[in-house]
């Protein structure tokens, strides 16, 4: 009996699978091969990809993002030797920043834990680690000129 054109392409589709999944190594590696021989192919796929699913891959470079920024973070934290607030001992890494303590020294940095490590470590040294709280209230009483 002769099968419809949409079983057909059932039919091969199991058997890729099933092939796929005993001869992992093999499909990888021609997968492999395949990529590197065709770089043109690849990028243009990436970004047919990504076009396709902007929102989905907006969000897994926010992840991986957040993820990186952690890591530098608590690499910093872990440089300067604090890592709990100085002056409510909050010790939630999501709630610490970093204060410099004359802001006149500070340099023109927009994210100081992505610098290099030789100017990280000189930038942390004029630091003190806060959380957001505490450095909410020192820059408040900096501008108001306030003591209290």
């Amino acid at each position: 009996m002769a099968r419809s054109p949409e079983e057909d392409k059932e039919v091969r589709r199991l058997r890729m699978a099933k092939y796929r999944a005993n001869n992992k190594e093999k499909c990888l590696a021609l997968s492999a091969e395949w990529r590197k021989n065709n770089p043109d192919k690849v990028k243009r796929a990436k970004a047919k990809y990504r076009k396709n699913n902007l929102e989905v891959c907006r969000a897994k470079d926010r992840r991986r993002a957040n993820v990186y920024t952690r890591k530098l973070k608590i690499a910093a934290l872990n440089l300067h030797g604090s890592t709990a607030c100085e002056v409510c001992g909050e010790d939630c890494i999501h709630c610490l920043a970093f204060h410099h303590r004359n802001p006149g020294t500070k340099g023109v940095y927009r994210d100081i834990i992505r610098l290099p490590r030789d100017k990280l470590v000189v930038e942390l040294d004029k630091c003190d680690v806060l959380c957001h709280n505490c450095h909410a209230k020192i820059h408040y009483y900096m501008l108001e000129g306030d003591n209290a």
